[in-house]
C-alpha cells in the first residue's frame, strides 16, 4: 500500500470515505473532522488527483487498492 497517498484521521472503528473518480480525498474535507471526533477516517487517493504523476495508473485495479486500505 506504500504507492497509494492515504490520510488517516482519529481512533476507533475505521470508517471508510472513497471518492468517486476523478475527485480525491479532498472532496471529504468537512466529513473527516467530524467522523474523526468518534471514528479513524480513513480517505485513500484512488484517483491520484492529489498526486498528478498517478492519474493513470489509478484507473487500474480499483478494487485492488481498496482492499489495500481496508485489510
Amino acid at each position: 500500500m506504500r504507492d497509494l497517498p492515504y490520510e488517516v484521521s482519529g481512533e476507533g472503528a475505521p470508517v471508510l470515505f472513497v471518492p468517486g473518480f476523478p475527485f480525491g480525498g479532498h472532496v471529504f474535507r468537512r466529513l473527516v473532522p467530524m467522523t474523526a471526533a468518534r471514528f479513524r477516517a480513513v480517505v485513500p487517493d484512488l484517483s491520484g488527483s492529489e498526486d498528478a504523476s498517478r492519474q493513470a495508473a489509478a484507473l487500474r485495479g480499483g478494487e485492488r487498492r481498496v482492499d489495500a486500505v481496508v485489510h
